[in-house]
């Protein structure tokens, strides 16, 4: 999915990452579409009892986070910013990955 999103297309750095943010946020609020994340609801599901399956979810899960912190790097760049982009990735990975199940 995200390699052929829209925002792909976008050359400018920081362009490219809010719009990749806008993508997400947009698909996360659309009420017709089933939120759920595989790799996320395998971590949980088997963390007791398989964890090589946790484990391998786990990645997937690190790597989308290392995809990223990349765009952010990228984007830093770009503008001559000098941010903690390691930690940034990690919040917008939580945030993303949090189950909606558990909201308030």
């Amino acid at each position: 999915m995200d390699e052929a999103a829209p925002f792909q297309m976008i050359g400018d750095p920081m362009e490219k990452l809010l719009a990749g943010m806008e993508f997400y946020i947009h698909l996360f609020e659309d009420p017709h579409l089933l939120k759920s994340c595989l790799a996320r609801t395998t971590v949980q599901e088997s963390a007791e009892t398989n964890p090589k399956l946790c484990d391998a979810a786990n990645v997937c899960i690190a790597n989308q986070e290392k995809r990223f912190k990349a765009r952010l790097d990228e984007a830093c760049k770009s503008r001559l910013l000098r941010l903690d982009t390691d930690s940034l990735a990690k919040l917008w990975i939580a945030t993303i990955q949090e189950d909606p199940s558990r909201s308030l």
